[in-house]
């Protein structure tokens, strides 16, 4: 006899982050202070304005990804500075109490991008890794740590993970998809584990998913 497990989940809403903001920077975070998702402890969207910067520090190593969605971000940290644009992503080893600063360095536009931190430092290289969302459309872009696809509506795809016992965080960038039949909506999350691949379809045109396995 052949025993189906079912998958388990828990949705994030984006409507339902937490929010913290001044002036000229804002941030949504889908994670909890004392929660996240296996190794998964944060997955900040930030919106910073141009001419400002804003820090990261924890009291815990982190393993940091920087993923511009929105314009060009400049990082720095104690070993470590650079520029970085949409196309673009980050790994960064942060060991407890470092501080990391993040800067708009346009005079006037804001810029938006996601932050991601492990509850580890050992990080693929420290380095960046570009990807075309474009020229690779209609498929997941395999980088260390993560997946990225954009989609054109009605476009669907099955996602194998790499490791089937850690589960898969889904977090909708752009549209909206259906996942393992359920509706995301941007900036929605979702935790599956007790699954080998992920099930999707793009529900409007140049959507685009991100999908990030925690525990590597």
């Amino acid at each position: 006899m052949t025993t189906h497990t079912q998958t388990e989940a828990i949705i994030h809403l984006a409507e339902q982050r937490a929010c913290t903001q001044s002036h000229w920077q804002r941030s949504f975070h889908t994670f909890g202070v004392h929660s996240g998702f296996g190794k998964l402890t944060l997955l900040n969207d930030d919106t910073l304005k141009g001419g400002h910067s804003f820090n990261y520090s924890f009291t815990e190593d982190r393993l940091i990804l920087l993923l511009p969605i929105v314009g060009g971000l400049d990082y720095q940290h104690a070993t470590q500075s650079g520029f970085i644009e949409v196309g673009e992503s980050q790994f960064l080893s942060l060991p407890k109490g470092e501080k990391l600063t993040l800067i708009n360095s346009y005079e006037s536009e804001l810029i938006n991008f996601v932050c991601v931190g492990w509850n580890y430092t050992d990080a693929p290289d420290n380095g960046c890794h570009s990807f075309d969302l474009d020229a690779n459309k209609n498929k997941m872009n395999a980088l260390p740590f993560f997946s990225i696809g954009k989609f054109a509506g009605r476009q669907d795809d099955v996602y194998t993970l790499r490791n089937p016992d850690k589960g898969v965080f889904a977090f909708v960038i752009e549209g909206a998809f259906e996942l393992q039949n359920r509706l995301l909506q941007p900036r929605d999350g979702l935790a599956l584990w007790n699954t080998s691949e992920v099930e999707f379809e793009a529900l409007s045109e140049g959507a685009i998913l991100l999908l990030i396995e925690p525990n590597l």
